[in-house]
């Protein structure tokens, strides 16, 4: 009776998994990427080798982040159809040394160049969160190379200021640090008190030993710096340039209300903005980023690319078109 009752359940077994929804698992992640005959040791990339790659996502991260912080993102529009690039940009992730932005934006733009000689036909677009927003912002204004899209996930325009103990005593010390390039800051209880409403995200982030969270506070200053250009730079970008626009409400590490004037500043005849109700400053650099986040970003990938504006020939083809 032991053995029927075990074979009648090994039936079960195997008819209950035949059921069971199939997921794509043969997304691969490389951890360094050959681009025009180059090498890039610290660019990653994901892909369906199933699948005919429709775009190119170059993921540029924020301050203290990395480039496979984009994994779970990343894993997910690969199997959409997307190359994923994402680069540990100077100082971050697997190279923990000097950060320099502006090493990071000439390298941004040999990646973007590069990309163009392996994937002539296709369309690039430039992915950012925070600071990684910004120097996507800076990429697309470069007139060397052309940025078909971007996708800015709560750029940092203008920090929020906060009042108490230990910003006020951090505040002595980043004045001290414009002059002492050894004093350092410790992030980590910014990032548990501001960086998400979400404390799945901020515990995944606090957890992750990629992410930098011990910096100069020259470092940080010239984080800051990286916003002062913002608004000139939108300014320069193509008008045929489709750009995505997503903005946490409850952002607390920027002032999420600077995005009206980013957005006055830019001429795309392309615009989507989305708001995210209740959301904070990190959204996409998670290990599971939420559901109506991916949704918006297909969205917008399918409208662009399954019913292409993007033409690689002639981008000044696209019309105006504003969503919000």
């Amino acid at each position: 009776m032991f053995f029927g009752l075990k074979k009648y359940f090994v039936t079960f077994v195997i008819l209950a998994l035949c059921c069971l929804p199939i997921t794509n698992a043969k997304t691969i992640r490389l951890d360094e990427t050959d681009l025009g005959g180059q090498n890039y040791k610290y660019l990653y990339q994901w892909y369906d080798p199933d699948i005919k790659p429709k775009a190119i996502v170059i993921a540029l991260h924020g301050m203290s982040m990395h480039g496979s912080a984009y994994n779970g993102l990343a894993n997910h529009l690969a199997e959409e159809g997307m190359l994923v690039l994402a680069p540990d940009l100077p100082g971050y992730g697997r190279r923990h040394k000097v950060i320099s932005y502006s090493q990071a934006i000439d390298e941004i733009a040999d990646i973007i160049k590069a990309t163009r000689a392996s994937y002539k036909n296709l369309p690039i677009i430039c992915l950012g969160e925070s600071i990684g927003a910004n120097l996507a912002l800076s990429a697309a204004q470069n007139k060397s190379f052309i940025v078909d899209g971007l996708i800015l996930s709560n750029p940092a325009l203008k920090p929020r200021l906060h009042i108490s103990a230990r910003a006020v005593k951090d505040d002595i010390s980043m004045l001290i640090g414009l002059v002492d390039a050894n004093v350092t800051l410790n992030l980590s209880p910014y990032v548990k008190a501001y960086a998400s409403e979400d404390p799945v995200i901020i515990q995944a982030v606090l957890a992750d030993p990629l992410v930098r969270t011990q910096l100069s506070c020259q470092d940080i200053w010239h984080s800051y710096g990286m916003m002062q250009p913002v608004f000139k730079q939108a300014s320069l970008i193509e008008s045929s340039t489709a750009i995505l626009i997503m903005q946490g409400s409850k952002d607390r590490v920027v002032n999420s209300k600077a995005i009206i004037k980013l957005i006055s500043n830019l001429s795309t005849k392309d615009l989507t903005v989305k708001w995210f109700k209740g959301r904070g400053h990190i959204m996409l650099e998670t290990p599971d980023p939420n559901i109506d986040v991916l949704q918006t970003i297909d969205e917008w990938l399918k409208f662009h690319i399954d019913e292409p504006d993007f033409d690689i020939e002639s981008p000044t083809s696209v019309k105006r078109n504003v969503r919000i």
